[in-house]
């Protein structure tokens, strides 16, 4: 199950960005359709680019797949403000160093026993809820639920990815950049 909802979700990414190119939008979902259809398709050697997407990236995170779904069918949430994405990518940062050893805490290992980390993500909820940035707190629901399904082994692996931070990267740099992260 966890290997096709990764095909699935990365023939949503080259998707998502063929939404994002400049046509009507009536073409752009059409677009869309198309490029996700090519992307799930056999190439010659027997693997999809999908697959082969898959392989380079593993499975996108649950809150990645669902703005390439929400970007694809033309529904872009707003763009969380910068102050945010900048919280959300010196988190990230942290959580990288110390997952790839520079220091002696294993917080990798935290995402592993989910309750006490969803306890942690309990104000963020609440925050976003608040705010009213519902689809924002139906992508981190969407997350939690998948990790509860078992969709992936370690709650930080559906709740981010590389790729998800390098984009909140290029949104902070250029604002005007990346729709595939909300639009402004």
């Amino acid at each position: 199950m966890t290997a096709w909802f990764g095909y699935l979700a990365c023939a949503l990414l080259p998707a998502a960005i063929a939404a994002s190119w400049p046509a009507p939008p009536r073409n752009r979902r059409i677009n869309a359709t198309l490029v996700a259809l090519a992307a799930l398709l056999p190439l010659p050697g027997g693997d999809s680019a999908a697959q082969w997407l898959h392989a380079l990236l593993g499975t996108p995170s649950m809150p990645l797949a669902g703005l390439a779904l929400l970007t694809v069918l033309g529904q872009p949430p707003r763009s969380l403000e910068k102050p945010v994405l900048l919280a959300f990518v010196l988190l990230a940062v942290e959580f990288y160093a110390l997952a790839l050893g520079l220091g002696q805490f294993d917080v990798y290992g935290i995402g592993y026993r989910g309750p006490l980390l969803v306890a942690a993500l309990f104000p963020i909820g609440m925050w976003l809820w608040y705010s009213d940035k519902t689809i924002w707190l139906t992508l981190l629901a969407a997350a939690l639920f998948t990790y509860a399904g078992g969709l992936y082994a370690n709650l930080w692996d559906a709740l981010f990815d590389p790729l998800l931070v390098g984009m909140a990267l290029v949104r902070l740099a250029w604002p005007g950049r990346q729709p595939i992260l909300g639009r402004q």
